[in-house]
């Protein structure tokens, strides 16, 4: 039986954003071909995988990606990258993602002000 050769992860040049694009953060599965992220910009938005994507190249909450906003429709935006996390970490040292970025939603605002209190019996 012959051995399997050793092959080095394949490199791909780094993406960095344009001129209508914008860094986010994966925060929920939709199904159909769609997600709901937080953009660096500080909104939140539905994400749609495009067709070159889909079935290929999978995604989880968490990940970092890079999507290209519509002209006719703001709250709806494009994926055209996925991150790899050695890719998350270049782009951290250069500075083009903040590290301890906050990203809090008004969503996620109203949850903490409903959230339970328990006090001390």
């Amino acid at each position: 039986m012959p051995k399997k050769k050793f092959t080095a992860p394949s490199t791909r040049p780094l993406l960095l954003k344009e001129d209508g694009q914008e860094y986010a953060r994966v925060e929920k599965m939709l199904g159909g071909n769609k997600l709901q992220a937080y953009c660096y910009d500080g909104k939140l938005r539905i994400c749609n995988i495009r067709g070159t994507m889909r079935k290929k190249v999978w995604m989880e909450p968490g990940d970092y990606i890079l999507i290209s906003s519509r002209e006719f429709q703001e709250s709806m935006v494009d994926i055209i990258y996925k991150y790899t996390a050695e890719e998350v970490r270049t782009l951290r040292k250069k500075g083009e993602i903040v590290e301890n970025e906050n990203f809090n939603s008004e969503e996620s605002e109203e949850e903490q002000e409903d959230a339970f209190v328990f006090e001390d019996l």
